[in-house]
C-alpha cells in the first residue's frame, strides 16, 4: 500500500477511510456469526501485536465428517489492535478490509508467498572411492565364500528343527496319543501361552455427582431395595452392548445411563457397572441423583424425566491454565463447539467429537472438542440443551485452556489434548492354505473374569 497526504498522519491510529472487499459466494450457514473466521483473525491480532513486524499469517483446518476438511488462511498486519467492521461481511467465505494504517485479509484459499527454501549445503570435495576388500579364496581352488554366513544360516535352520522335532515328539508322547484317537484324518499341536495380570478392572475416571431430594429413614428402606433392583437391570442392558437405556420401576423411580459416543461395549460396561454401584454410596438416602464419569453418566429420580430437556443441576470443571489472551474471546473453542453442535442434533447418536488445526508462525495448534445429549430427547432439543450451556461457557470458561460443562441432558468438552477412545485396530487376515498344511500364528486377548494376554501357535498337517 501507497499514501501520501498534506496533513501530518505519522504515529496516528487511523481506520478512515476504509475499502471493504469480499467474495460474493456465502458460507454454508450465512445466518450464523462465522466464529472459525473471527477466531481466527482475533488470534493473529493479538499475536501480530506482539511481534516487531506487527505482522502475522496462519492456516486453520477443520476437519469435519467423512474425512474431509476445511482449511481457511488469514492475514493481518496493522499498527495497533483494530476490533470493527466484520459484521458486515463475515457471511461471505472470503474478504479483506484496508485502513490507512492497517489491514486484515480471510479467505478459503492460500494466498501468500510460500518462505524460500533453505539454502543447499554444497557437496564437500569428491573423495577416492574405498576399494572393497577382495575374499581370500578357500582350499577348493579359489572359489569365494562367505563363512560367516553360511554358519549363522546353518545356526538358525538346525535350532528351527531341533525345536519343531521336540515340539512334535512332546505332543506324540505326552498325550498326543489320546488326540489321535478323538482325530483319525489330522495331527494337530496346539500351544496356548496365556499370561493372568489382574482380575480387576480399571475403574472409570470419576467427575462429579449431585444428590437431591433427602429421604426420611422410615420409607427410604422400600425406596432403596427397588432402586438396587432398577440399577441391575440397568447394569445388566449395558452388558446387552448398549450405549443408552432409560427405565422405570413399578414404585415410580426412573433412571438412565449414558455413554460417550466414542467408547468401547467393554468400556461402557464397566464404567455403568461401577457407576450403579458408586452413586447409591455418593448418594445413600436420596431420591434423586446424577453422577458422572469421562466415559458415562447415570441418573435417577423419582419424577418422570424421560423425553424432558434439563440443563440443572450444573457441573463446571475447567484447566486453572489460561489462554495465551485470556482478555480475548476463544473463538477458536467456540468455533469448534458450536460446529460440533450442529452436527450432533442431526446424528441418531446425538455425539459428535472432532478437532481443528491451527498452523501458526510457531508452530501448529490442535484442540479437541466433543458434545453430547442423552436419548430420551429429540435432536431440536439436544441443540437447545447444548447452547444454553454454550452460553454458560462464555461466561465462565473461555479463557481456559480446556473445560468441560455436565448437565443432567447433554454435556459437552473442549481441550487441547485428545481425550477420546480410539477406533480398534482392523484384525490380520487368515494365511492362506497350500497343499493342505496351514502355519497359523495369532495373537489373543481374552476378557474374562481376569485378564489374559497371550499367544496362540498351531501347526497342522493333514494326512
Amino acid at each position: 500500500m501507497l499514501r501520501y497526504s498534506d496533513v501530518n498522519f505519522f504515529g496516528q491510529a487511523q481506520t478512515s477511510p476504509l475499502l471493504l472487499m469480499y467474495n460474493t459466494q456465502n458460507t454454508t450457514s450465512p445466518d450464523q456469526e462465522n466464529l472459525f473466521a473471527r477466531s481466527q483473525l482475533s488470534s493473529l491480532i493479538a499475536g501480530a501485536n506482539k511481534t516487531d513486524m506487527l505482522f502475522l499469517t496462519s492456516e486453520q483446518k477443520l476437519n469435519i465428517d467423512g474425512g474431509m476438511s476445511v482449511i481457511s488462511y488469514g492475514l493481518v498486519q496493522c499498527t495497533r489492535d483494530i476490533d470493527g467492521g466484520q459484521k458486515c461481511f463475515e457471511s461471505k467465505i472470503g474478504w479483506r478490509i484496508s485502513g490507512p494504517n492497517c489491514f486484515l485479509r480471510y479467505e478459503a484459499y492460500s494466498f501468500t508467498e510460500p518462505p524460500p527454501p533453505p539454502p543447499q549445503l554444497q557437496p564437500p570435495p569428491s573423495q577416492p572411492m574405498p576399494v572393497a576388500p577382495q575374499l581370500l579364496p578357500d582350499d577348493n581352488g579359489g572359489k569365494k565364500t562367505t563363512k560367516t554366513v553360511i554358519i549363522a544360516i546353518s545356526t538358525v535352520a538346525s535350532i528351527a528343527v531341533v525345536a519343531t522335532l521336540f515340539g512334535f515328539w512332546f505332543y506324540k508322547y505326552s498325550g498326543g496319543r489320546k488326540h489321535e484317537e478323538e482325530r483319525d484324518t489330522s495331527q494337530e499341536i496346539p500351544l496356548r501361552i496365556c499370561a493372568l495380570t489382574s482380575s480387576i478392572h480399571s475403574q472409570p475416571t470419576y467427575n462429579d455427582h449431585i444428590c437431591l431430594d433427602q429421604s426420611n429413614e422410615t420409607s427410604n428402606t422400600y425406596y432403596q431395595s427397588n432402586l438396587t433392583v432398577l440399577l441391575n437391570s440397568l447394569s445388566s442392558k449395558a452388558y446387552q452392548n448398549y450405549s443408552f437405556y432409560n427405565e422405570n420401576s413399578s414404585i415410580g423411580i426412573y433412571a438412565l445411563f449414558l455413554c460417550r459416543g466414542d467408547v468401547s461395549n467393554s468400556t461402557c460396561q464397566s464404567c455403568v457397572s461401577y457407576a450403579t454401584r458408586n452413586i447409591t454410596t455418593q448418594c445413600p438416602s436420596n431420591k434423586t441423583a446424577i453422577i458422572w464419569f469421562d466415559q458415562c453418566m447415570l441418573r435417577y429420580s423419582d419424577v418422570n424425566f424421560f423425553g424432558q430437556t434439563q440443563i440443572s443441576p450444573m457441573s463446571l470443571m475447567y484447566n486453572t491454565q489460561n489462554t495465551t489472551s485470556p482478555e480475548l474471546n476463544n473463538f477458536y473453542a467456540l468455533g469448534l463447539l458450536y460446529d460440533l453442535i450442529d452436527r450432533a442434533k442431526v446424528t441418531d447418536m446425538l455425539f459428535k467429537s472432532d478437532s481443528q488445526t491451527v498452523k501458526l508462525s510457531d508452530g501448529s495448534k490442535i484442540s479437541y472438542g466433543l458434545v453430547q445429549c442423552t436419548r430420551d430427547i429429540d435432536g431440536p432439543s439436544c441443540g437447545q440443551c447444548l447452547s444454553y450451556l454454550m452460553d454458560t461457557a462464555e461466561t465462565c470458561c473461555q479463557a481456559k485452556i480446556g473445560w468441560r460443562i455436565l448437565g443432567p441432558s447433554c454435556f459437552l468438552r473442549y481441550e487441547n489434548y485428545s481425550f477420546t477412545e480410539q477406533s480398534p485396530a482392523k484384525p490380520l487376515p487368515l494365511p492362506p492354505t497350500v497343499n493342505g498344511k496351514t502355519c497359523r500364528f495369532g495373537i489373543f486377548i481374552e476378557i474374562l473374569p481376569v485378564w489374559c494376554t497371550g499367544f496362540e501357535l498351531e501347526f497342522k498337517i493333514k494326512n
